[in-house]
């Protein structure tokens, strides 16, 4: 056993955290007999140097024993872990985020004593040939009150076994070494996204503490070492997340999915091309068009032609027949041609056989145009349908100005190939 072979991080002052949109799994709550020897062997320690005992926090155990493990199995030896954490990060991701904190991890020996003894007398040279004893003063800093001890074993891996010592300043839950671990707890369970179409994914997350085993019903089944899995609903779902450890069972945490009968339908297919699709009326422009639904659903956003000379920074909006806005949003990622679509932060819910009003904003005032197109007939795909003029008014609403307006004026039947994205 060399010192190349342990390796030491402290820190007394804040440092920035990067938030996880996934956690980490929780481990047993439980210390082997030889981490019960080291946290023997450092509390004694301690005491014979006017520090105060460390009691195990769990969080730090499970962060701790996650490295430990993880360095044997990815077969590495650092602070910044296989997902790229440093142990700040990684001690926060399992629900550490107080300072003061610090870790020491080895690697090479299977048991308490040596390693303790290695960390006590490693040098650690600072930059002039110093010794700083950087490990001695982590497990002597009297500022720390827990600590979290892990140790794993990979006969593949170079070193073979692995330490990690995460201390903390903050008494956050701690382990009864004297009794029985505490109860699995659920900590978080989301879907994002909550409403899906047909055939769309979404992603199921959760965080857990305590927990040996996790499983969420509707056939996904036993989750427990993930934190995250994606499902394909087939209809409006809710999933029971259900945690448990050291004999008990948590209360079940649910979250719904909703999810549409259809995949999203539209009054014009994508191969639709406009005859006009560049003209031009001379100034900005807010342009629309009526529409009904057979049935009731959710409109999820709106689409238009654009025209090459279409440019500029585009809006769309959905109205009630009597100008209420619905909802509205920015086009992004557009093309140079083609339909583009604006896809709403939230669905909106339309009732069957009213009408409605999809619009879009052109600054430039270059837009697709058909003349007359709804003079002698409408547009259907059911249960869309966008109406002919005189079932409910003319169609072809538009008005010249800044968007975000109603278009409350309406043409002879034009269509400016305004349309919807619908899901029932």
């Amino acid at each position: 056993m060399i010192y190349k072979h342990l390796r030491n991080i402290f820190a007394f002052t804040p440092v920035v955290l990067f938030s996880l949109a996934l956690s980490t799994p929780s481990y047993s709550q439980t210390l082997d007999s030889e981490e019960l020897s080291f946290l023997t062997l450092i509390n004694n320690y301690r005491a014979q140097n006017g520090a105060g005992a460390l009691q195990v926090s769990v969080a730090l155990q499970n962060s701790s024993t996650w490295m430990s493990t993880d360095m044997a199995t990815k077969n590495y030896f650092s602070h910044t872990d296989s997902l790229g954490r440093d142990p700040f990060t990684r001690m926060k991701a399992f629900g550490y985020s107080y300072l003061p904190a610090g870790e020491n991890i080895a690697a090479g020996y299977s048991d308490a004593q040596n390693t303790f003894n290695l960390w006590v007398n490693a040098c650690d040279p600072d930059s002039s040939g110093a010794c700083t004893y950087a490990h001695r003063q982590n497990m002597l800093n009297r500022s720390y009150v827990v600590m979290g001890i892990g140790r794993a074993y990979n006969s593949a891996s170079t070193y073979h076994w692995y330490w990690t010592t995460d201390f903390g300043g903050y008494l956050d839950q701690t382990i009864n070494l004297n009794g029985p671990p505490p109860a699995p707890v659920i900590t978080s369970f989301t879907a994002n996204p909550t409403t899906v179409t047909a055939g769309q994914s979404t992603t199921l997350s959760w965080t857990t503490s305590g927990a040996t085993a996790v499983s969420i019903d509707n056939g996904v089944g036993d989750v427990t070492n993930r934190t995250s899995i994606v499902v394909t609903p087939p209809q409006t779902t809710t999933y029971l997340l259900t945690a448990s450890g050291s004999g008990s069972t948590s209360a079940a945490t649910t979250v719904t999915v909703t999810a549409g009968g259809s995949s999203a339908i539209t009054i014009w297919p994508n191969s639709t091309i406009p005859a006009n699709s560049s003209s031009s009326l001379g100034m900005a422009i807010e342009v629309g068009v009526k529409f009904r639904s057979d049935v009731a659903g959710r409109i999820t956003g709106i689409r238009f032609y654009k025209g090459s000379r279409n440019t500029g920074t585009h809006t769309g909006s959905l109205w009630t027949r009597d100008g209420k806005l619905l909802a509205t949003g920015t086009f992004s990622n557009e093309t140079a041609t083609g339909w583009q679509t604006l896809t709403f932060s939230s669905p909106v819910a339309i009732s069957a056989n009213t009408t409605y009003i999809a619009s879009y904003h052109s600054p430039t005032g270059i837009i697709a145009l058909d003349w007359s197109y709804f003079l002698t007939r409408g547009a259907d795909n059911p249960p869309l349908h966008a109406l002919k003029s005189g079932v409910d008014g003319a169609n072809g609403v538009y008005l010249y100005g800044t968007g975000g307006k109603f278009p409350s004026s309406s043409a002879s039947g034009y269509n400016f190939w305004v349309d919807v994205t619908f899901v029932h």
